[in-house]
């Protein structure tokens, strides 16, 4: 069984407050985007990942963890070999580690006869990490509470986006643990009527990330803002770093403009996508 795990993108970002267990409550919204891993599932007598473009330990790999407890939990006799391409960069906000998990519970459920529902994924999901989940749906979401919580809304516009990747990564923990200051619920309600209504000609205005504003304190980030301003300049309606970094995602009004952006990101030396929203 061959798969693809898309990545996904934050339009917006607001942390509320720090939770009594340790986590924040935050308000995003989050679509997937055309950038994927591939996954191959095929039969094994035990548990096995491999993964192309990213050193890690197999015990250390979500996806091994995920199947593992699958196995366990509903004593399974198989295996599974999982080989991953990755072609998502990692700890760059986009939700390449989580996308894999997600695929991995949708597709042992039915290699493995789980006879899992949407709520069990769900709350298996949601052991592992808070926006696995998401990856579970097949549409853009209002993502709230500690990430764990979602709404379907609408994105009416196709988006022509260029994702940069900067040489470093920013690790989730680092990025909330640098937040001094938090926003108010329901900010985004703004941004979801305009991505709801398809008239995004003002959509700049809503579009701000507060993990952004927390690593911009810190020097050794500043080349995201640079990035930012590099494509502000090709043309771009608004760039914005997704989740907790460090990628930068811009939009662009057609195919054509999102093509010389590209192109000028390559030119300048950048790891750079040409992605669309899914």
């Amino acid at each position: 069984m061959k798969k693809r795990a898309y990545g996904k993108i934050n339009l917006g970002l607001k942390v509320i407050k720090k939770r009594e267990d340790g986590f924040h409550e935050i308000e995003t919204v989050m679509t997937r985007i055309s950038l994927y891993d591939e996954m191959t599932f095929t039969e094994s007598d035990k548990i096995e990942v491999e993964c192309t473009g990213l050193t890690l330990a197999m015990k250390d790999n979500l996806v091994y963890k995920v199947a593992l407890y699958l196995k366990e939990k509903y004593q399974v006799s198989k295996g599974i070999k999982i080989n991953i391409k990755k072609m998502i960069p990692s700890e760059a906000g986009l939700g390449g580690g989580s996308s894999d998990a997600a695929m991995t519970i949708m597709c042992l459920n039915k290699i493995w006869n789980l006879k899992m529902r949407r709520i069990d994924m769900m709350k298996t999901a949601n052991l592992f990490g808070s926006d696995i989940a998401f990856f579970l749906l097949n549409e853009p979401c209002f993502v709230y509470g500690k990430g764990d919580k979602m709404r379907y809304i609408k994105i009416k516009n196709k988006l022509f986006l260029v994702l940069v990747k900067p040489s470093f990564g920013v690790e989730t923990k680092k990025a909330f643990s640098m937040v001094d200051e938090y926003s108010e619920s329901g900010y985004l309600d703004k941004l979801i009527e305009i991505l709801n209504s398809g008239d995004i000609k003002d959509i700049e205005c809503e579009i701000s990330n507060d993990l952004e504003k927390a690593i911009l304190k810190d020097d050794k980030y500043s080349k995201i803002k640079v990035i930012e301003k590099e494509l502000l300049s090709s043309g771009a309606m608004f760039a914005s770093m997704s989740g907790s970094g460090s990628s930068v995602y811009a939009a662009f009004k057609d195919k054509k403009t999102q093509e010389v952006a590209y192109k000028n990101m390559l030119k300048n030396g950048y790891q750079a996508y040409k992605i669309y929203n899914k």
